[in-house]
């Protein structure tokens, strides 16, 4: 249990420190998305908030946790529907 802890605290630390939270880019439509002008691929979706786009990505974290636990990099994004993501087809 202290190995899963610990294990999840360096990878959630990681991520903050990597800067995983500016991935989850706030929008109201497409244009929102652009950098510097430039179309580069991403587009608004209204389906999802920044938030919870957040804790899908990192919330395998808290499955393999016994304990109840906040993700830091989620609670602080916005919960209004609406974040930048890629438009590619994988």
């Amino acid at each position: 249990m202290r190995g899963a802890l610990l294990i999840a605290t360096l990878m959630i630390t990681a991520a903050v420190m990597m800067g995983c939270s500016d991935m989850f880019s706030p929008c109201t439509e497409d244009e929102d998305c652009n950098i510097d002008g430039y179309d580069v691929g991403m587009v608004c979706n209204t389906g999802v908030s920044p938030q919870e786009r957040c804790e899908e990505m990192f919330g395998w974290v808290l499955d393999i946790l016994p304990i109840p636990i906040e993700i830091p990099i989620c609670e602080d994004l916005p919960t209004d529907p609406g974040v930048c993501e890629s438009s590619w087809s994988w």
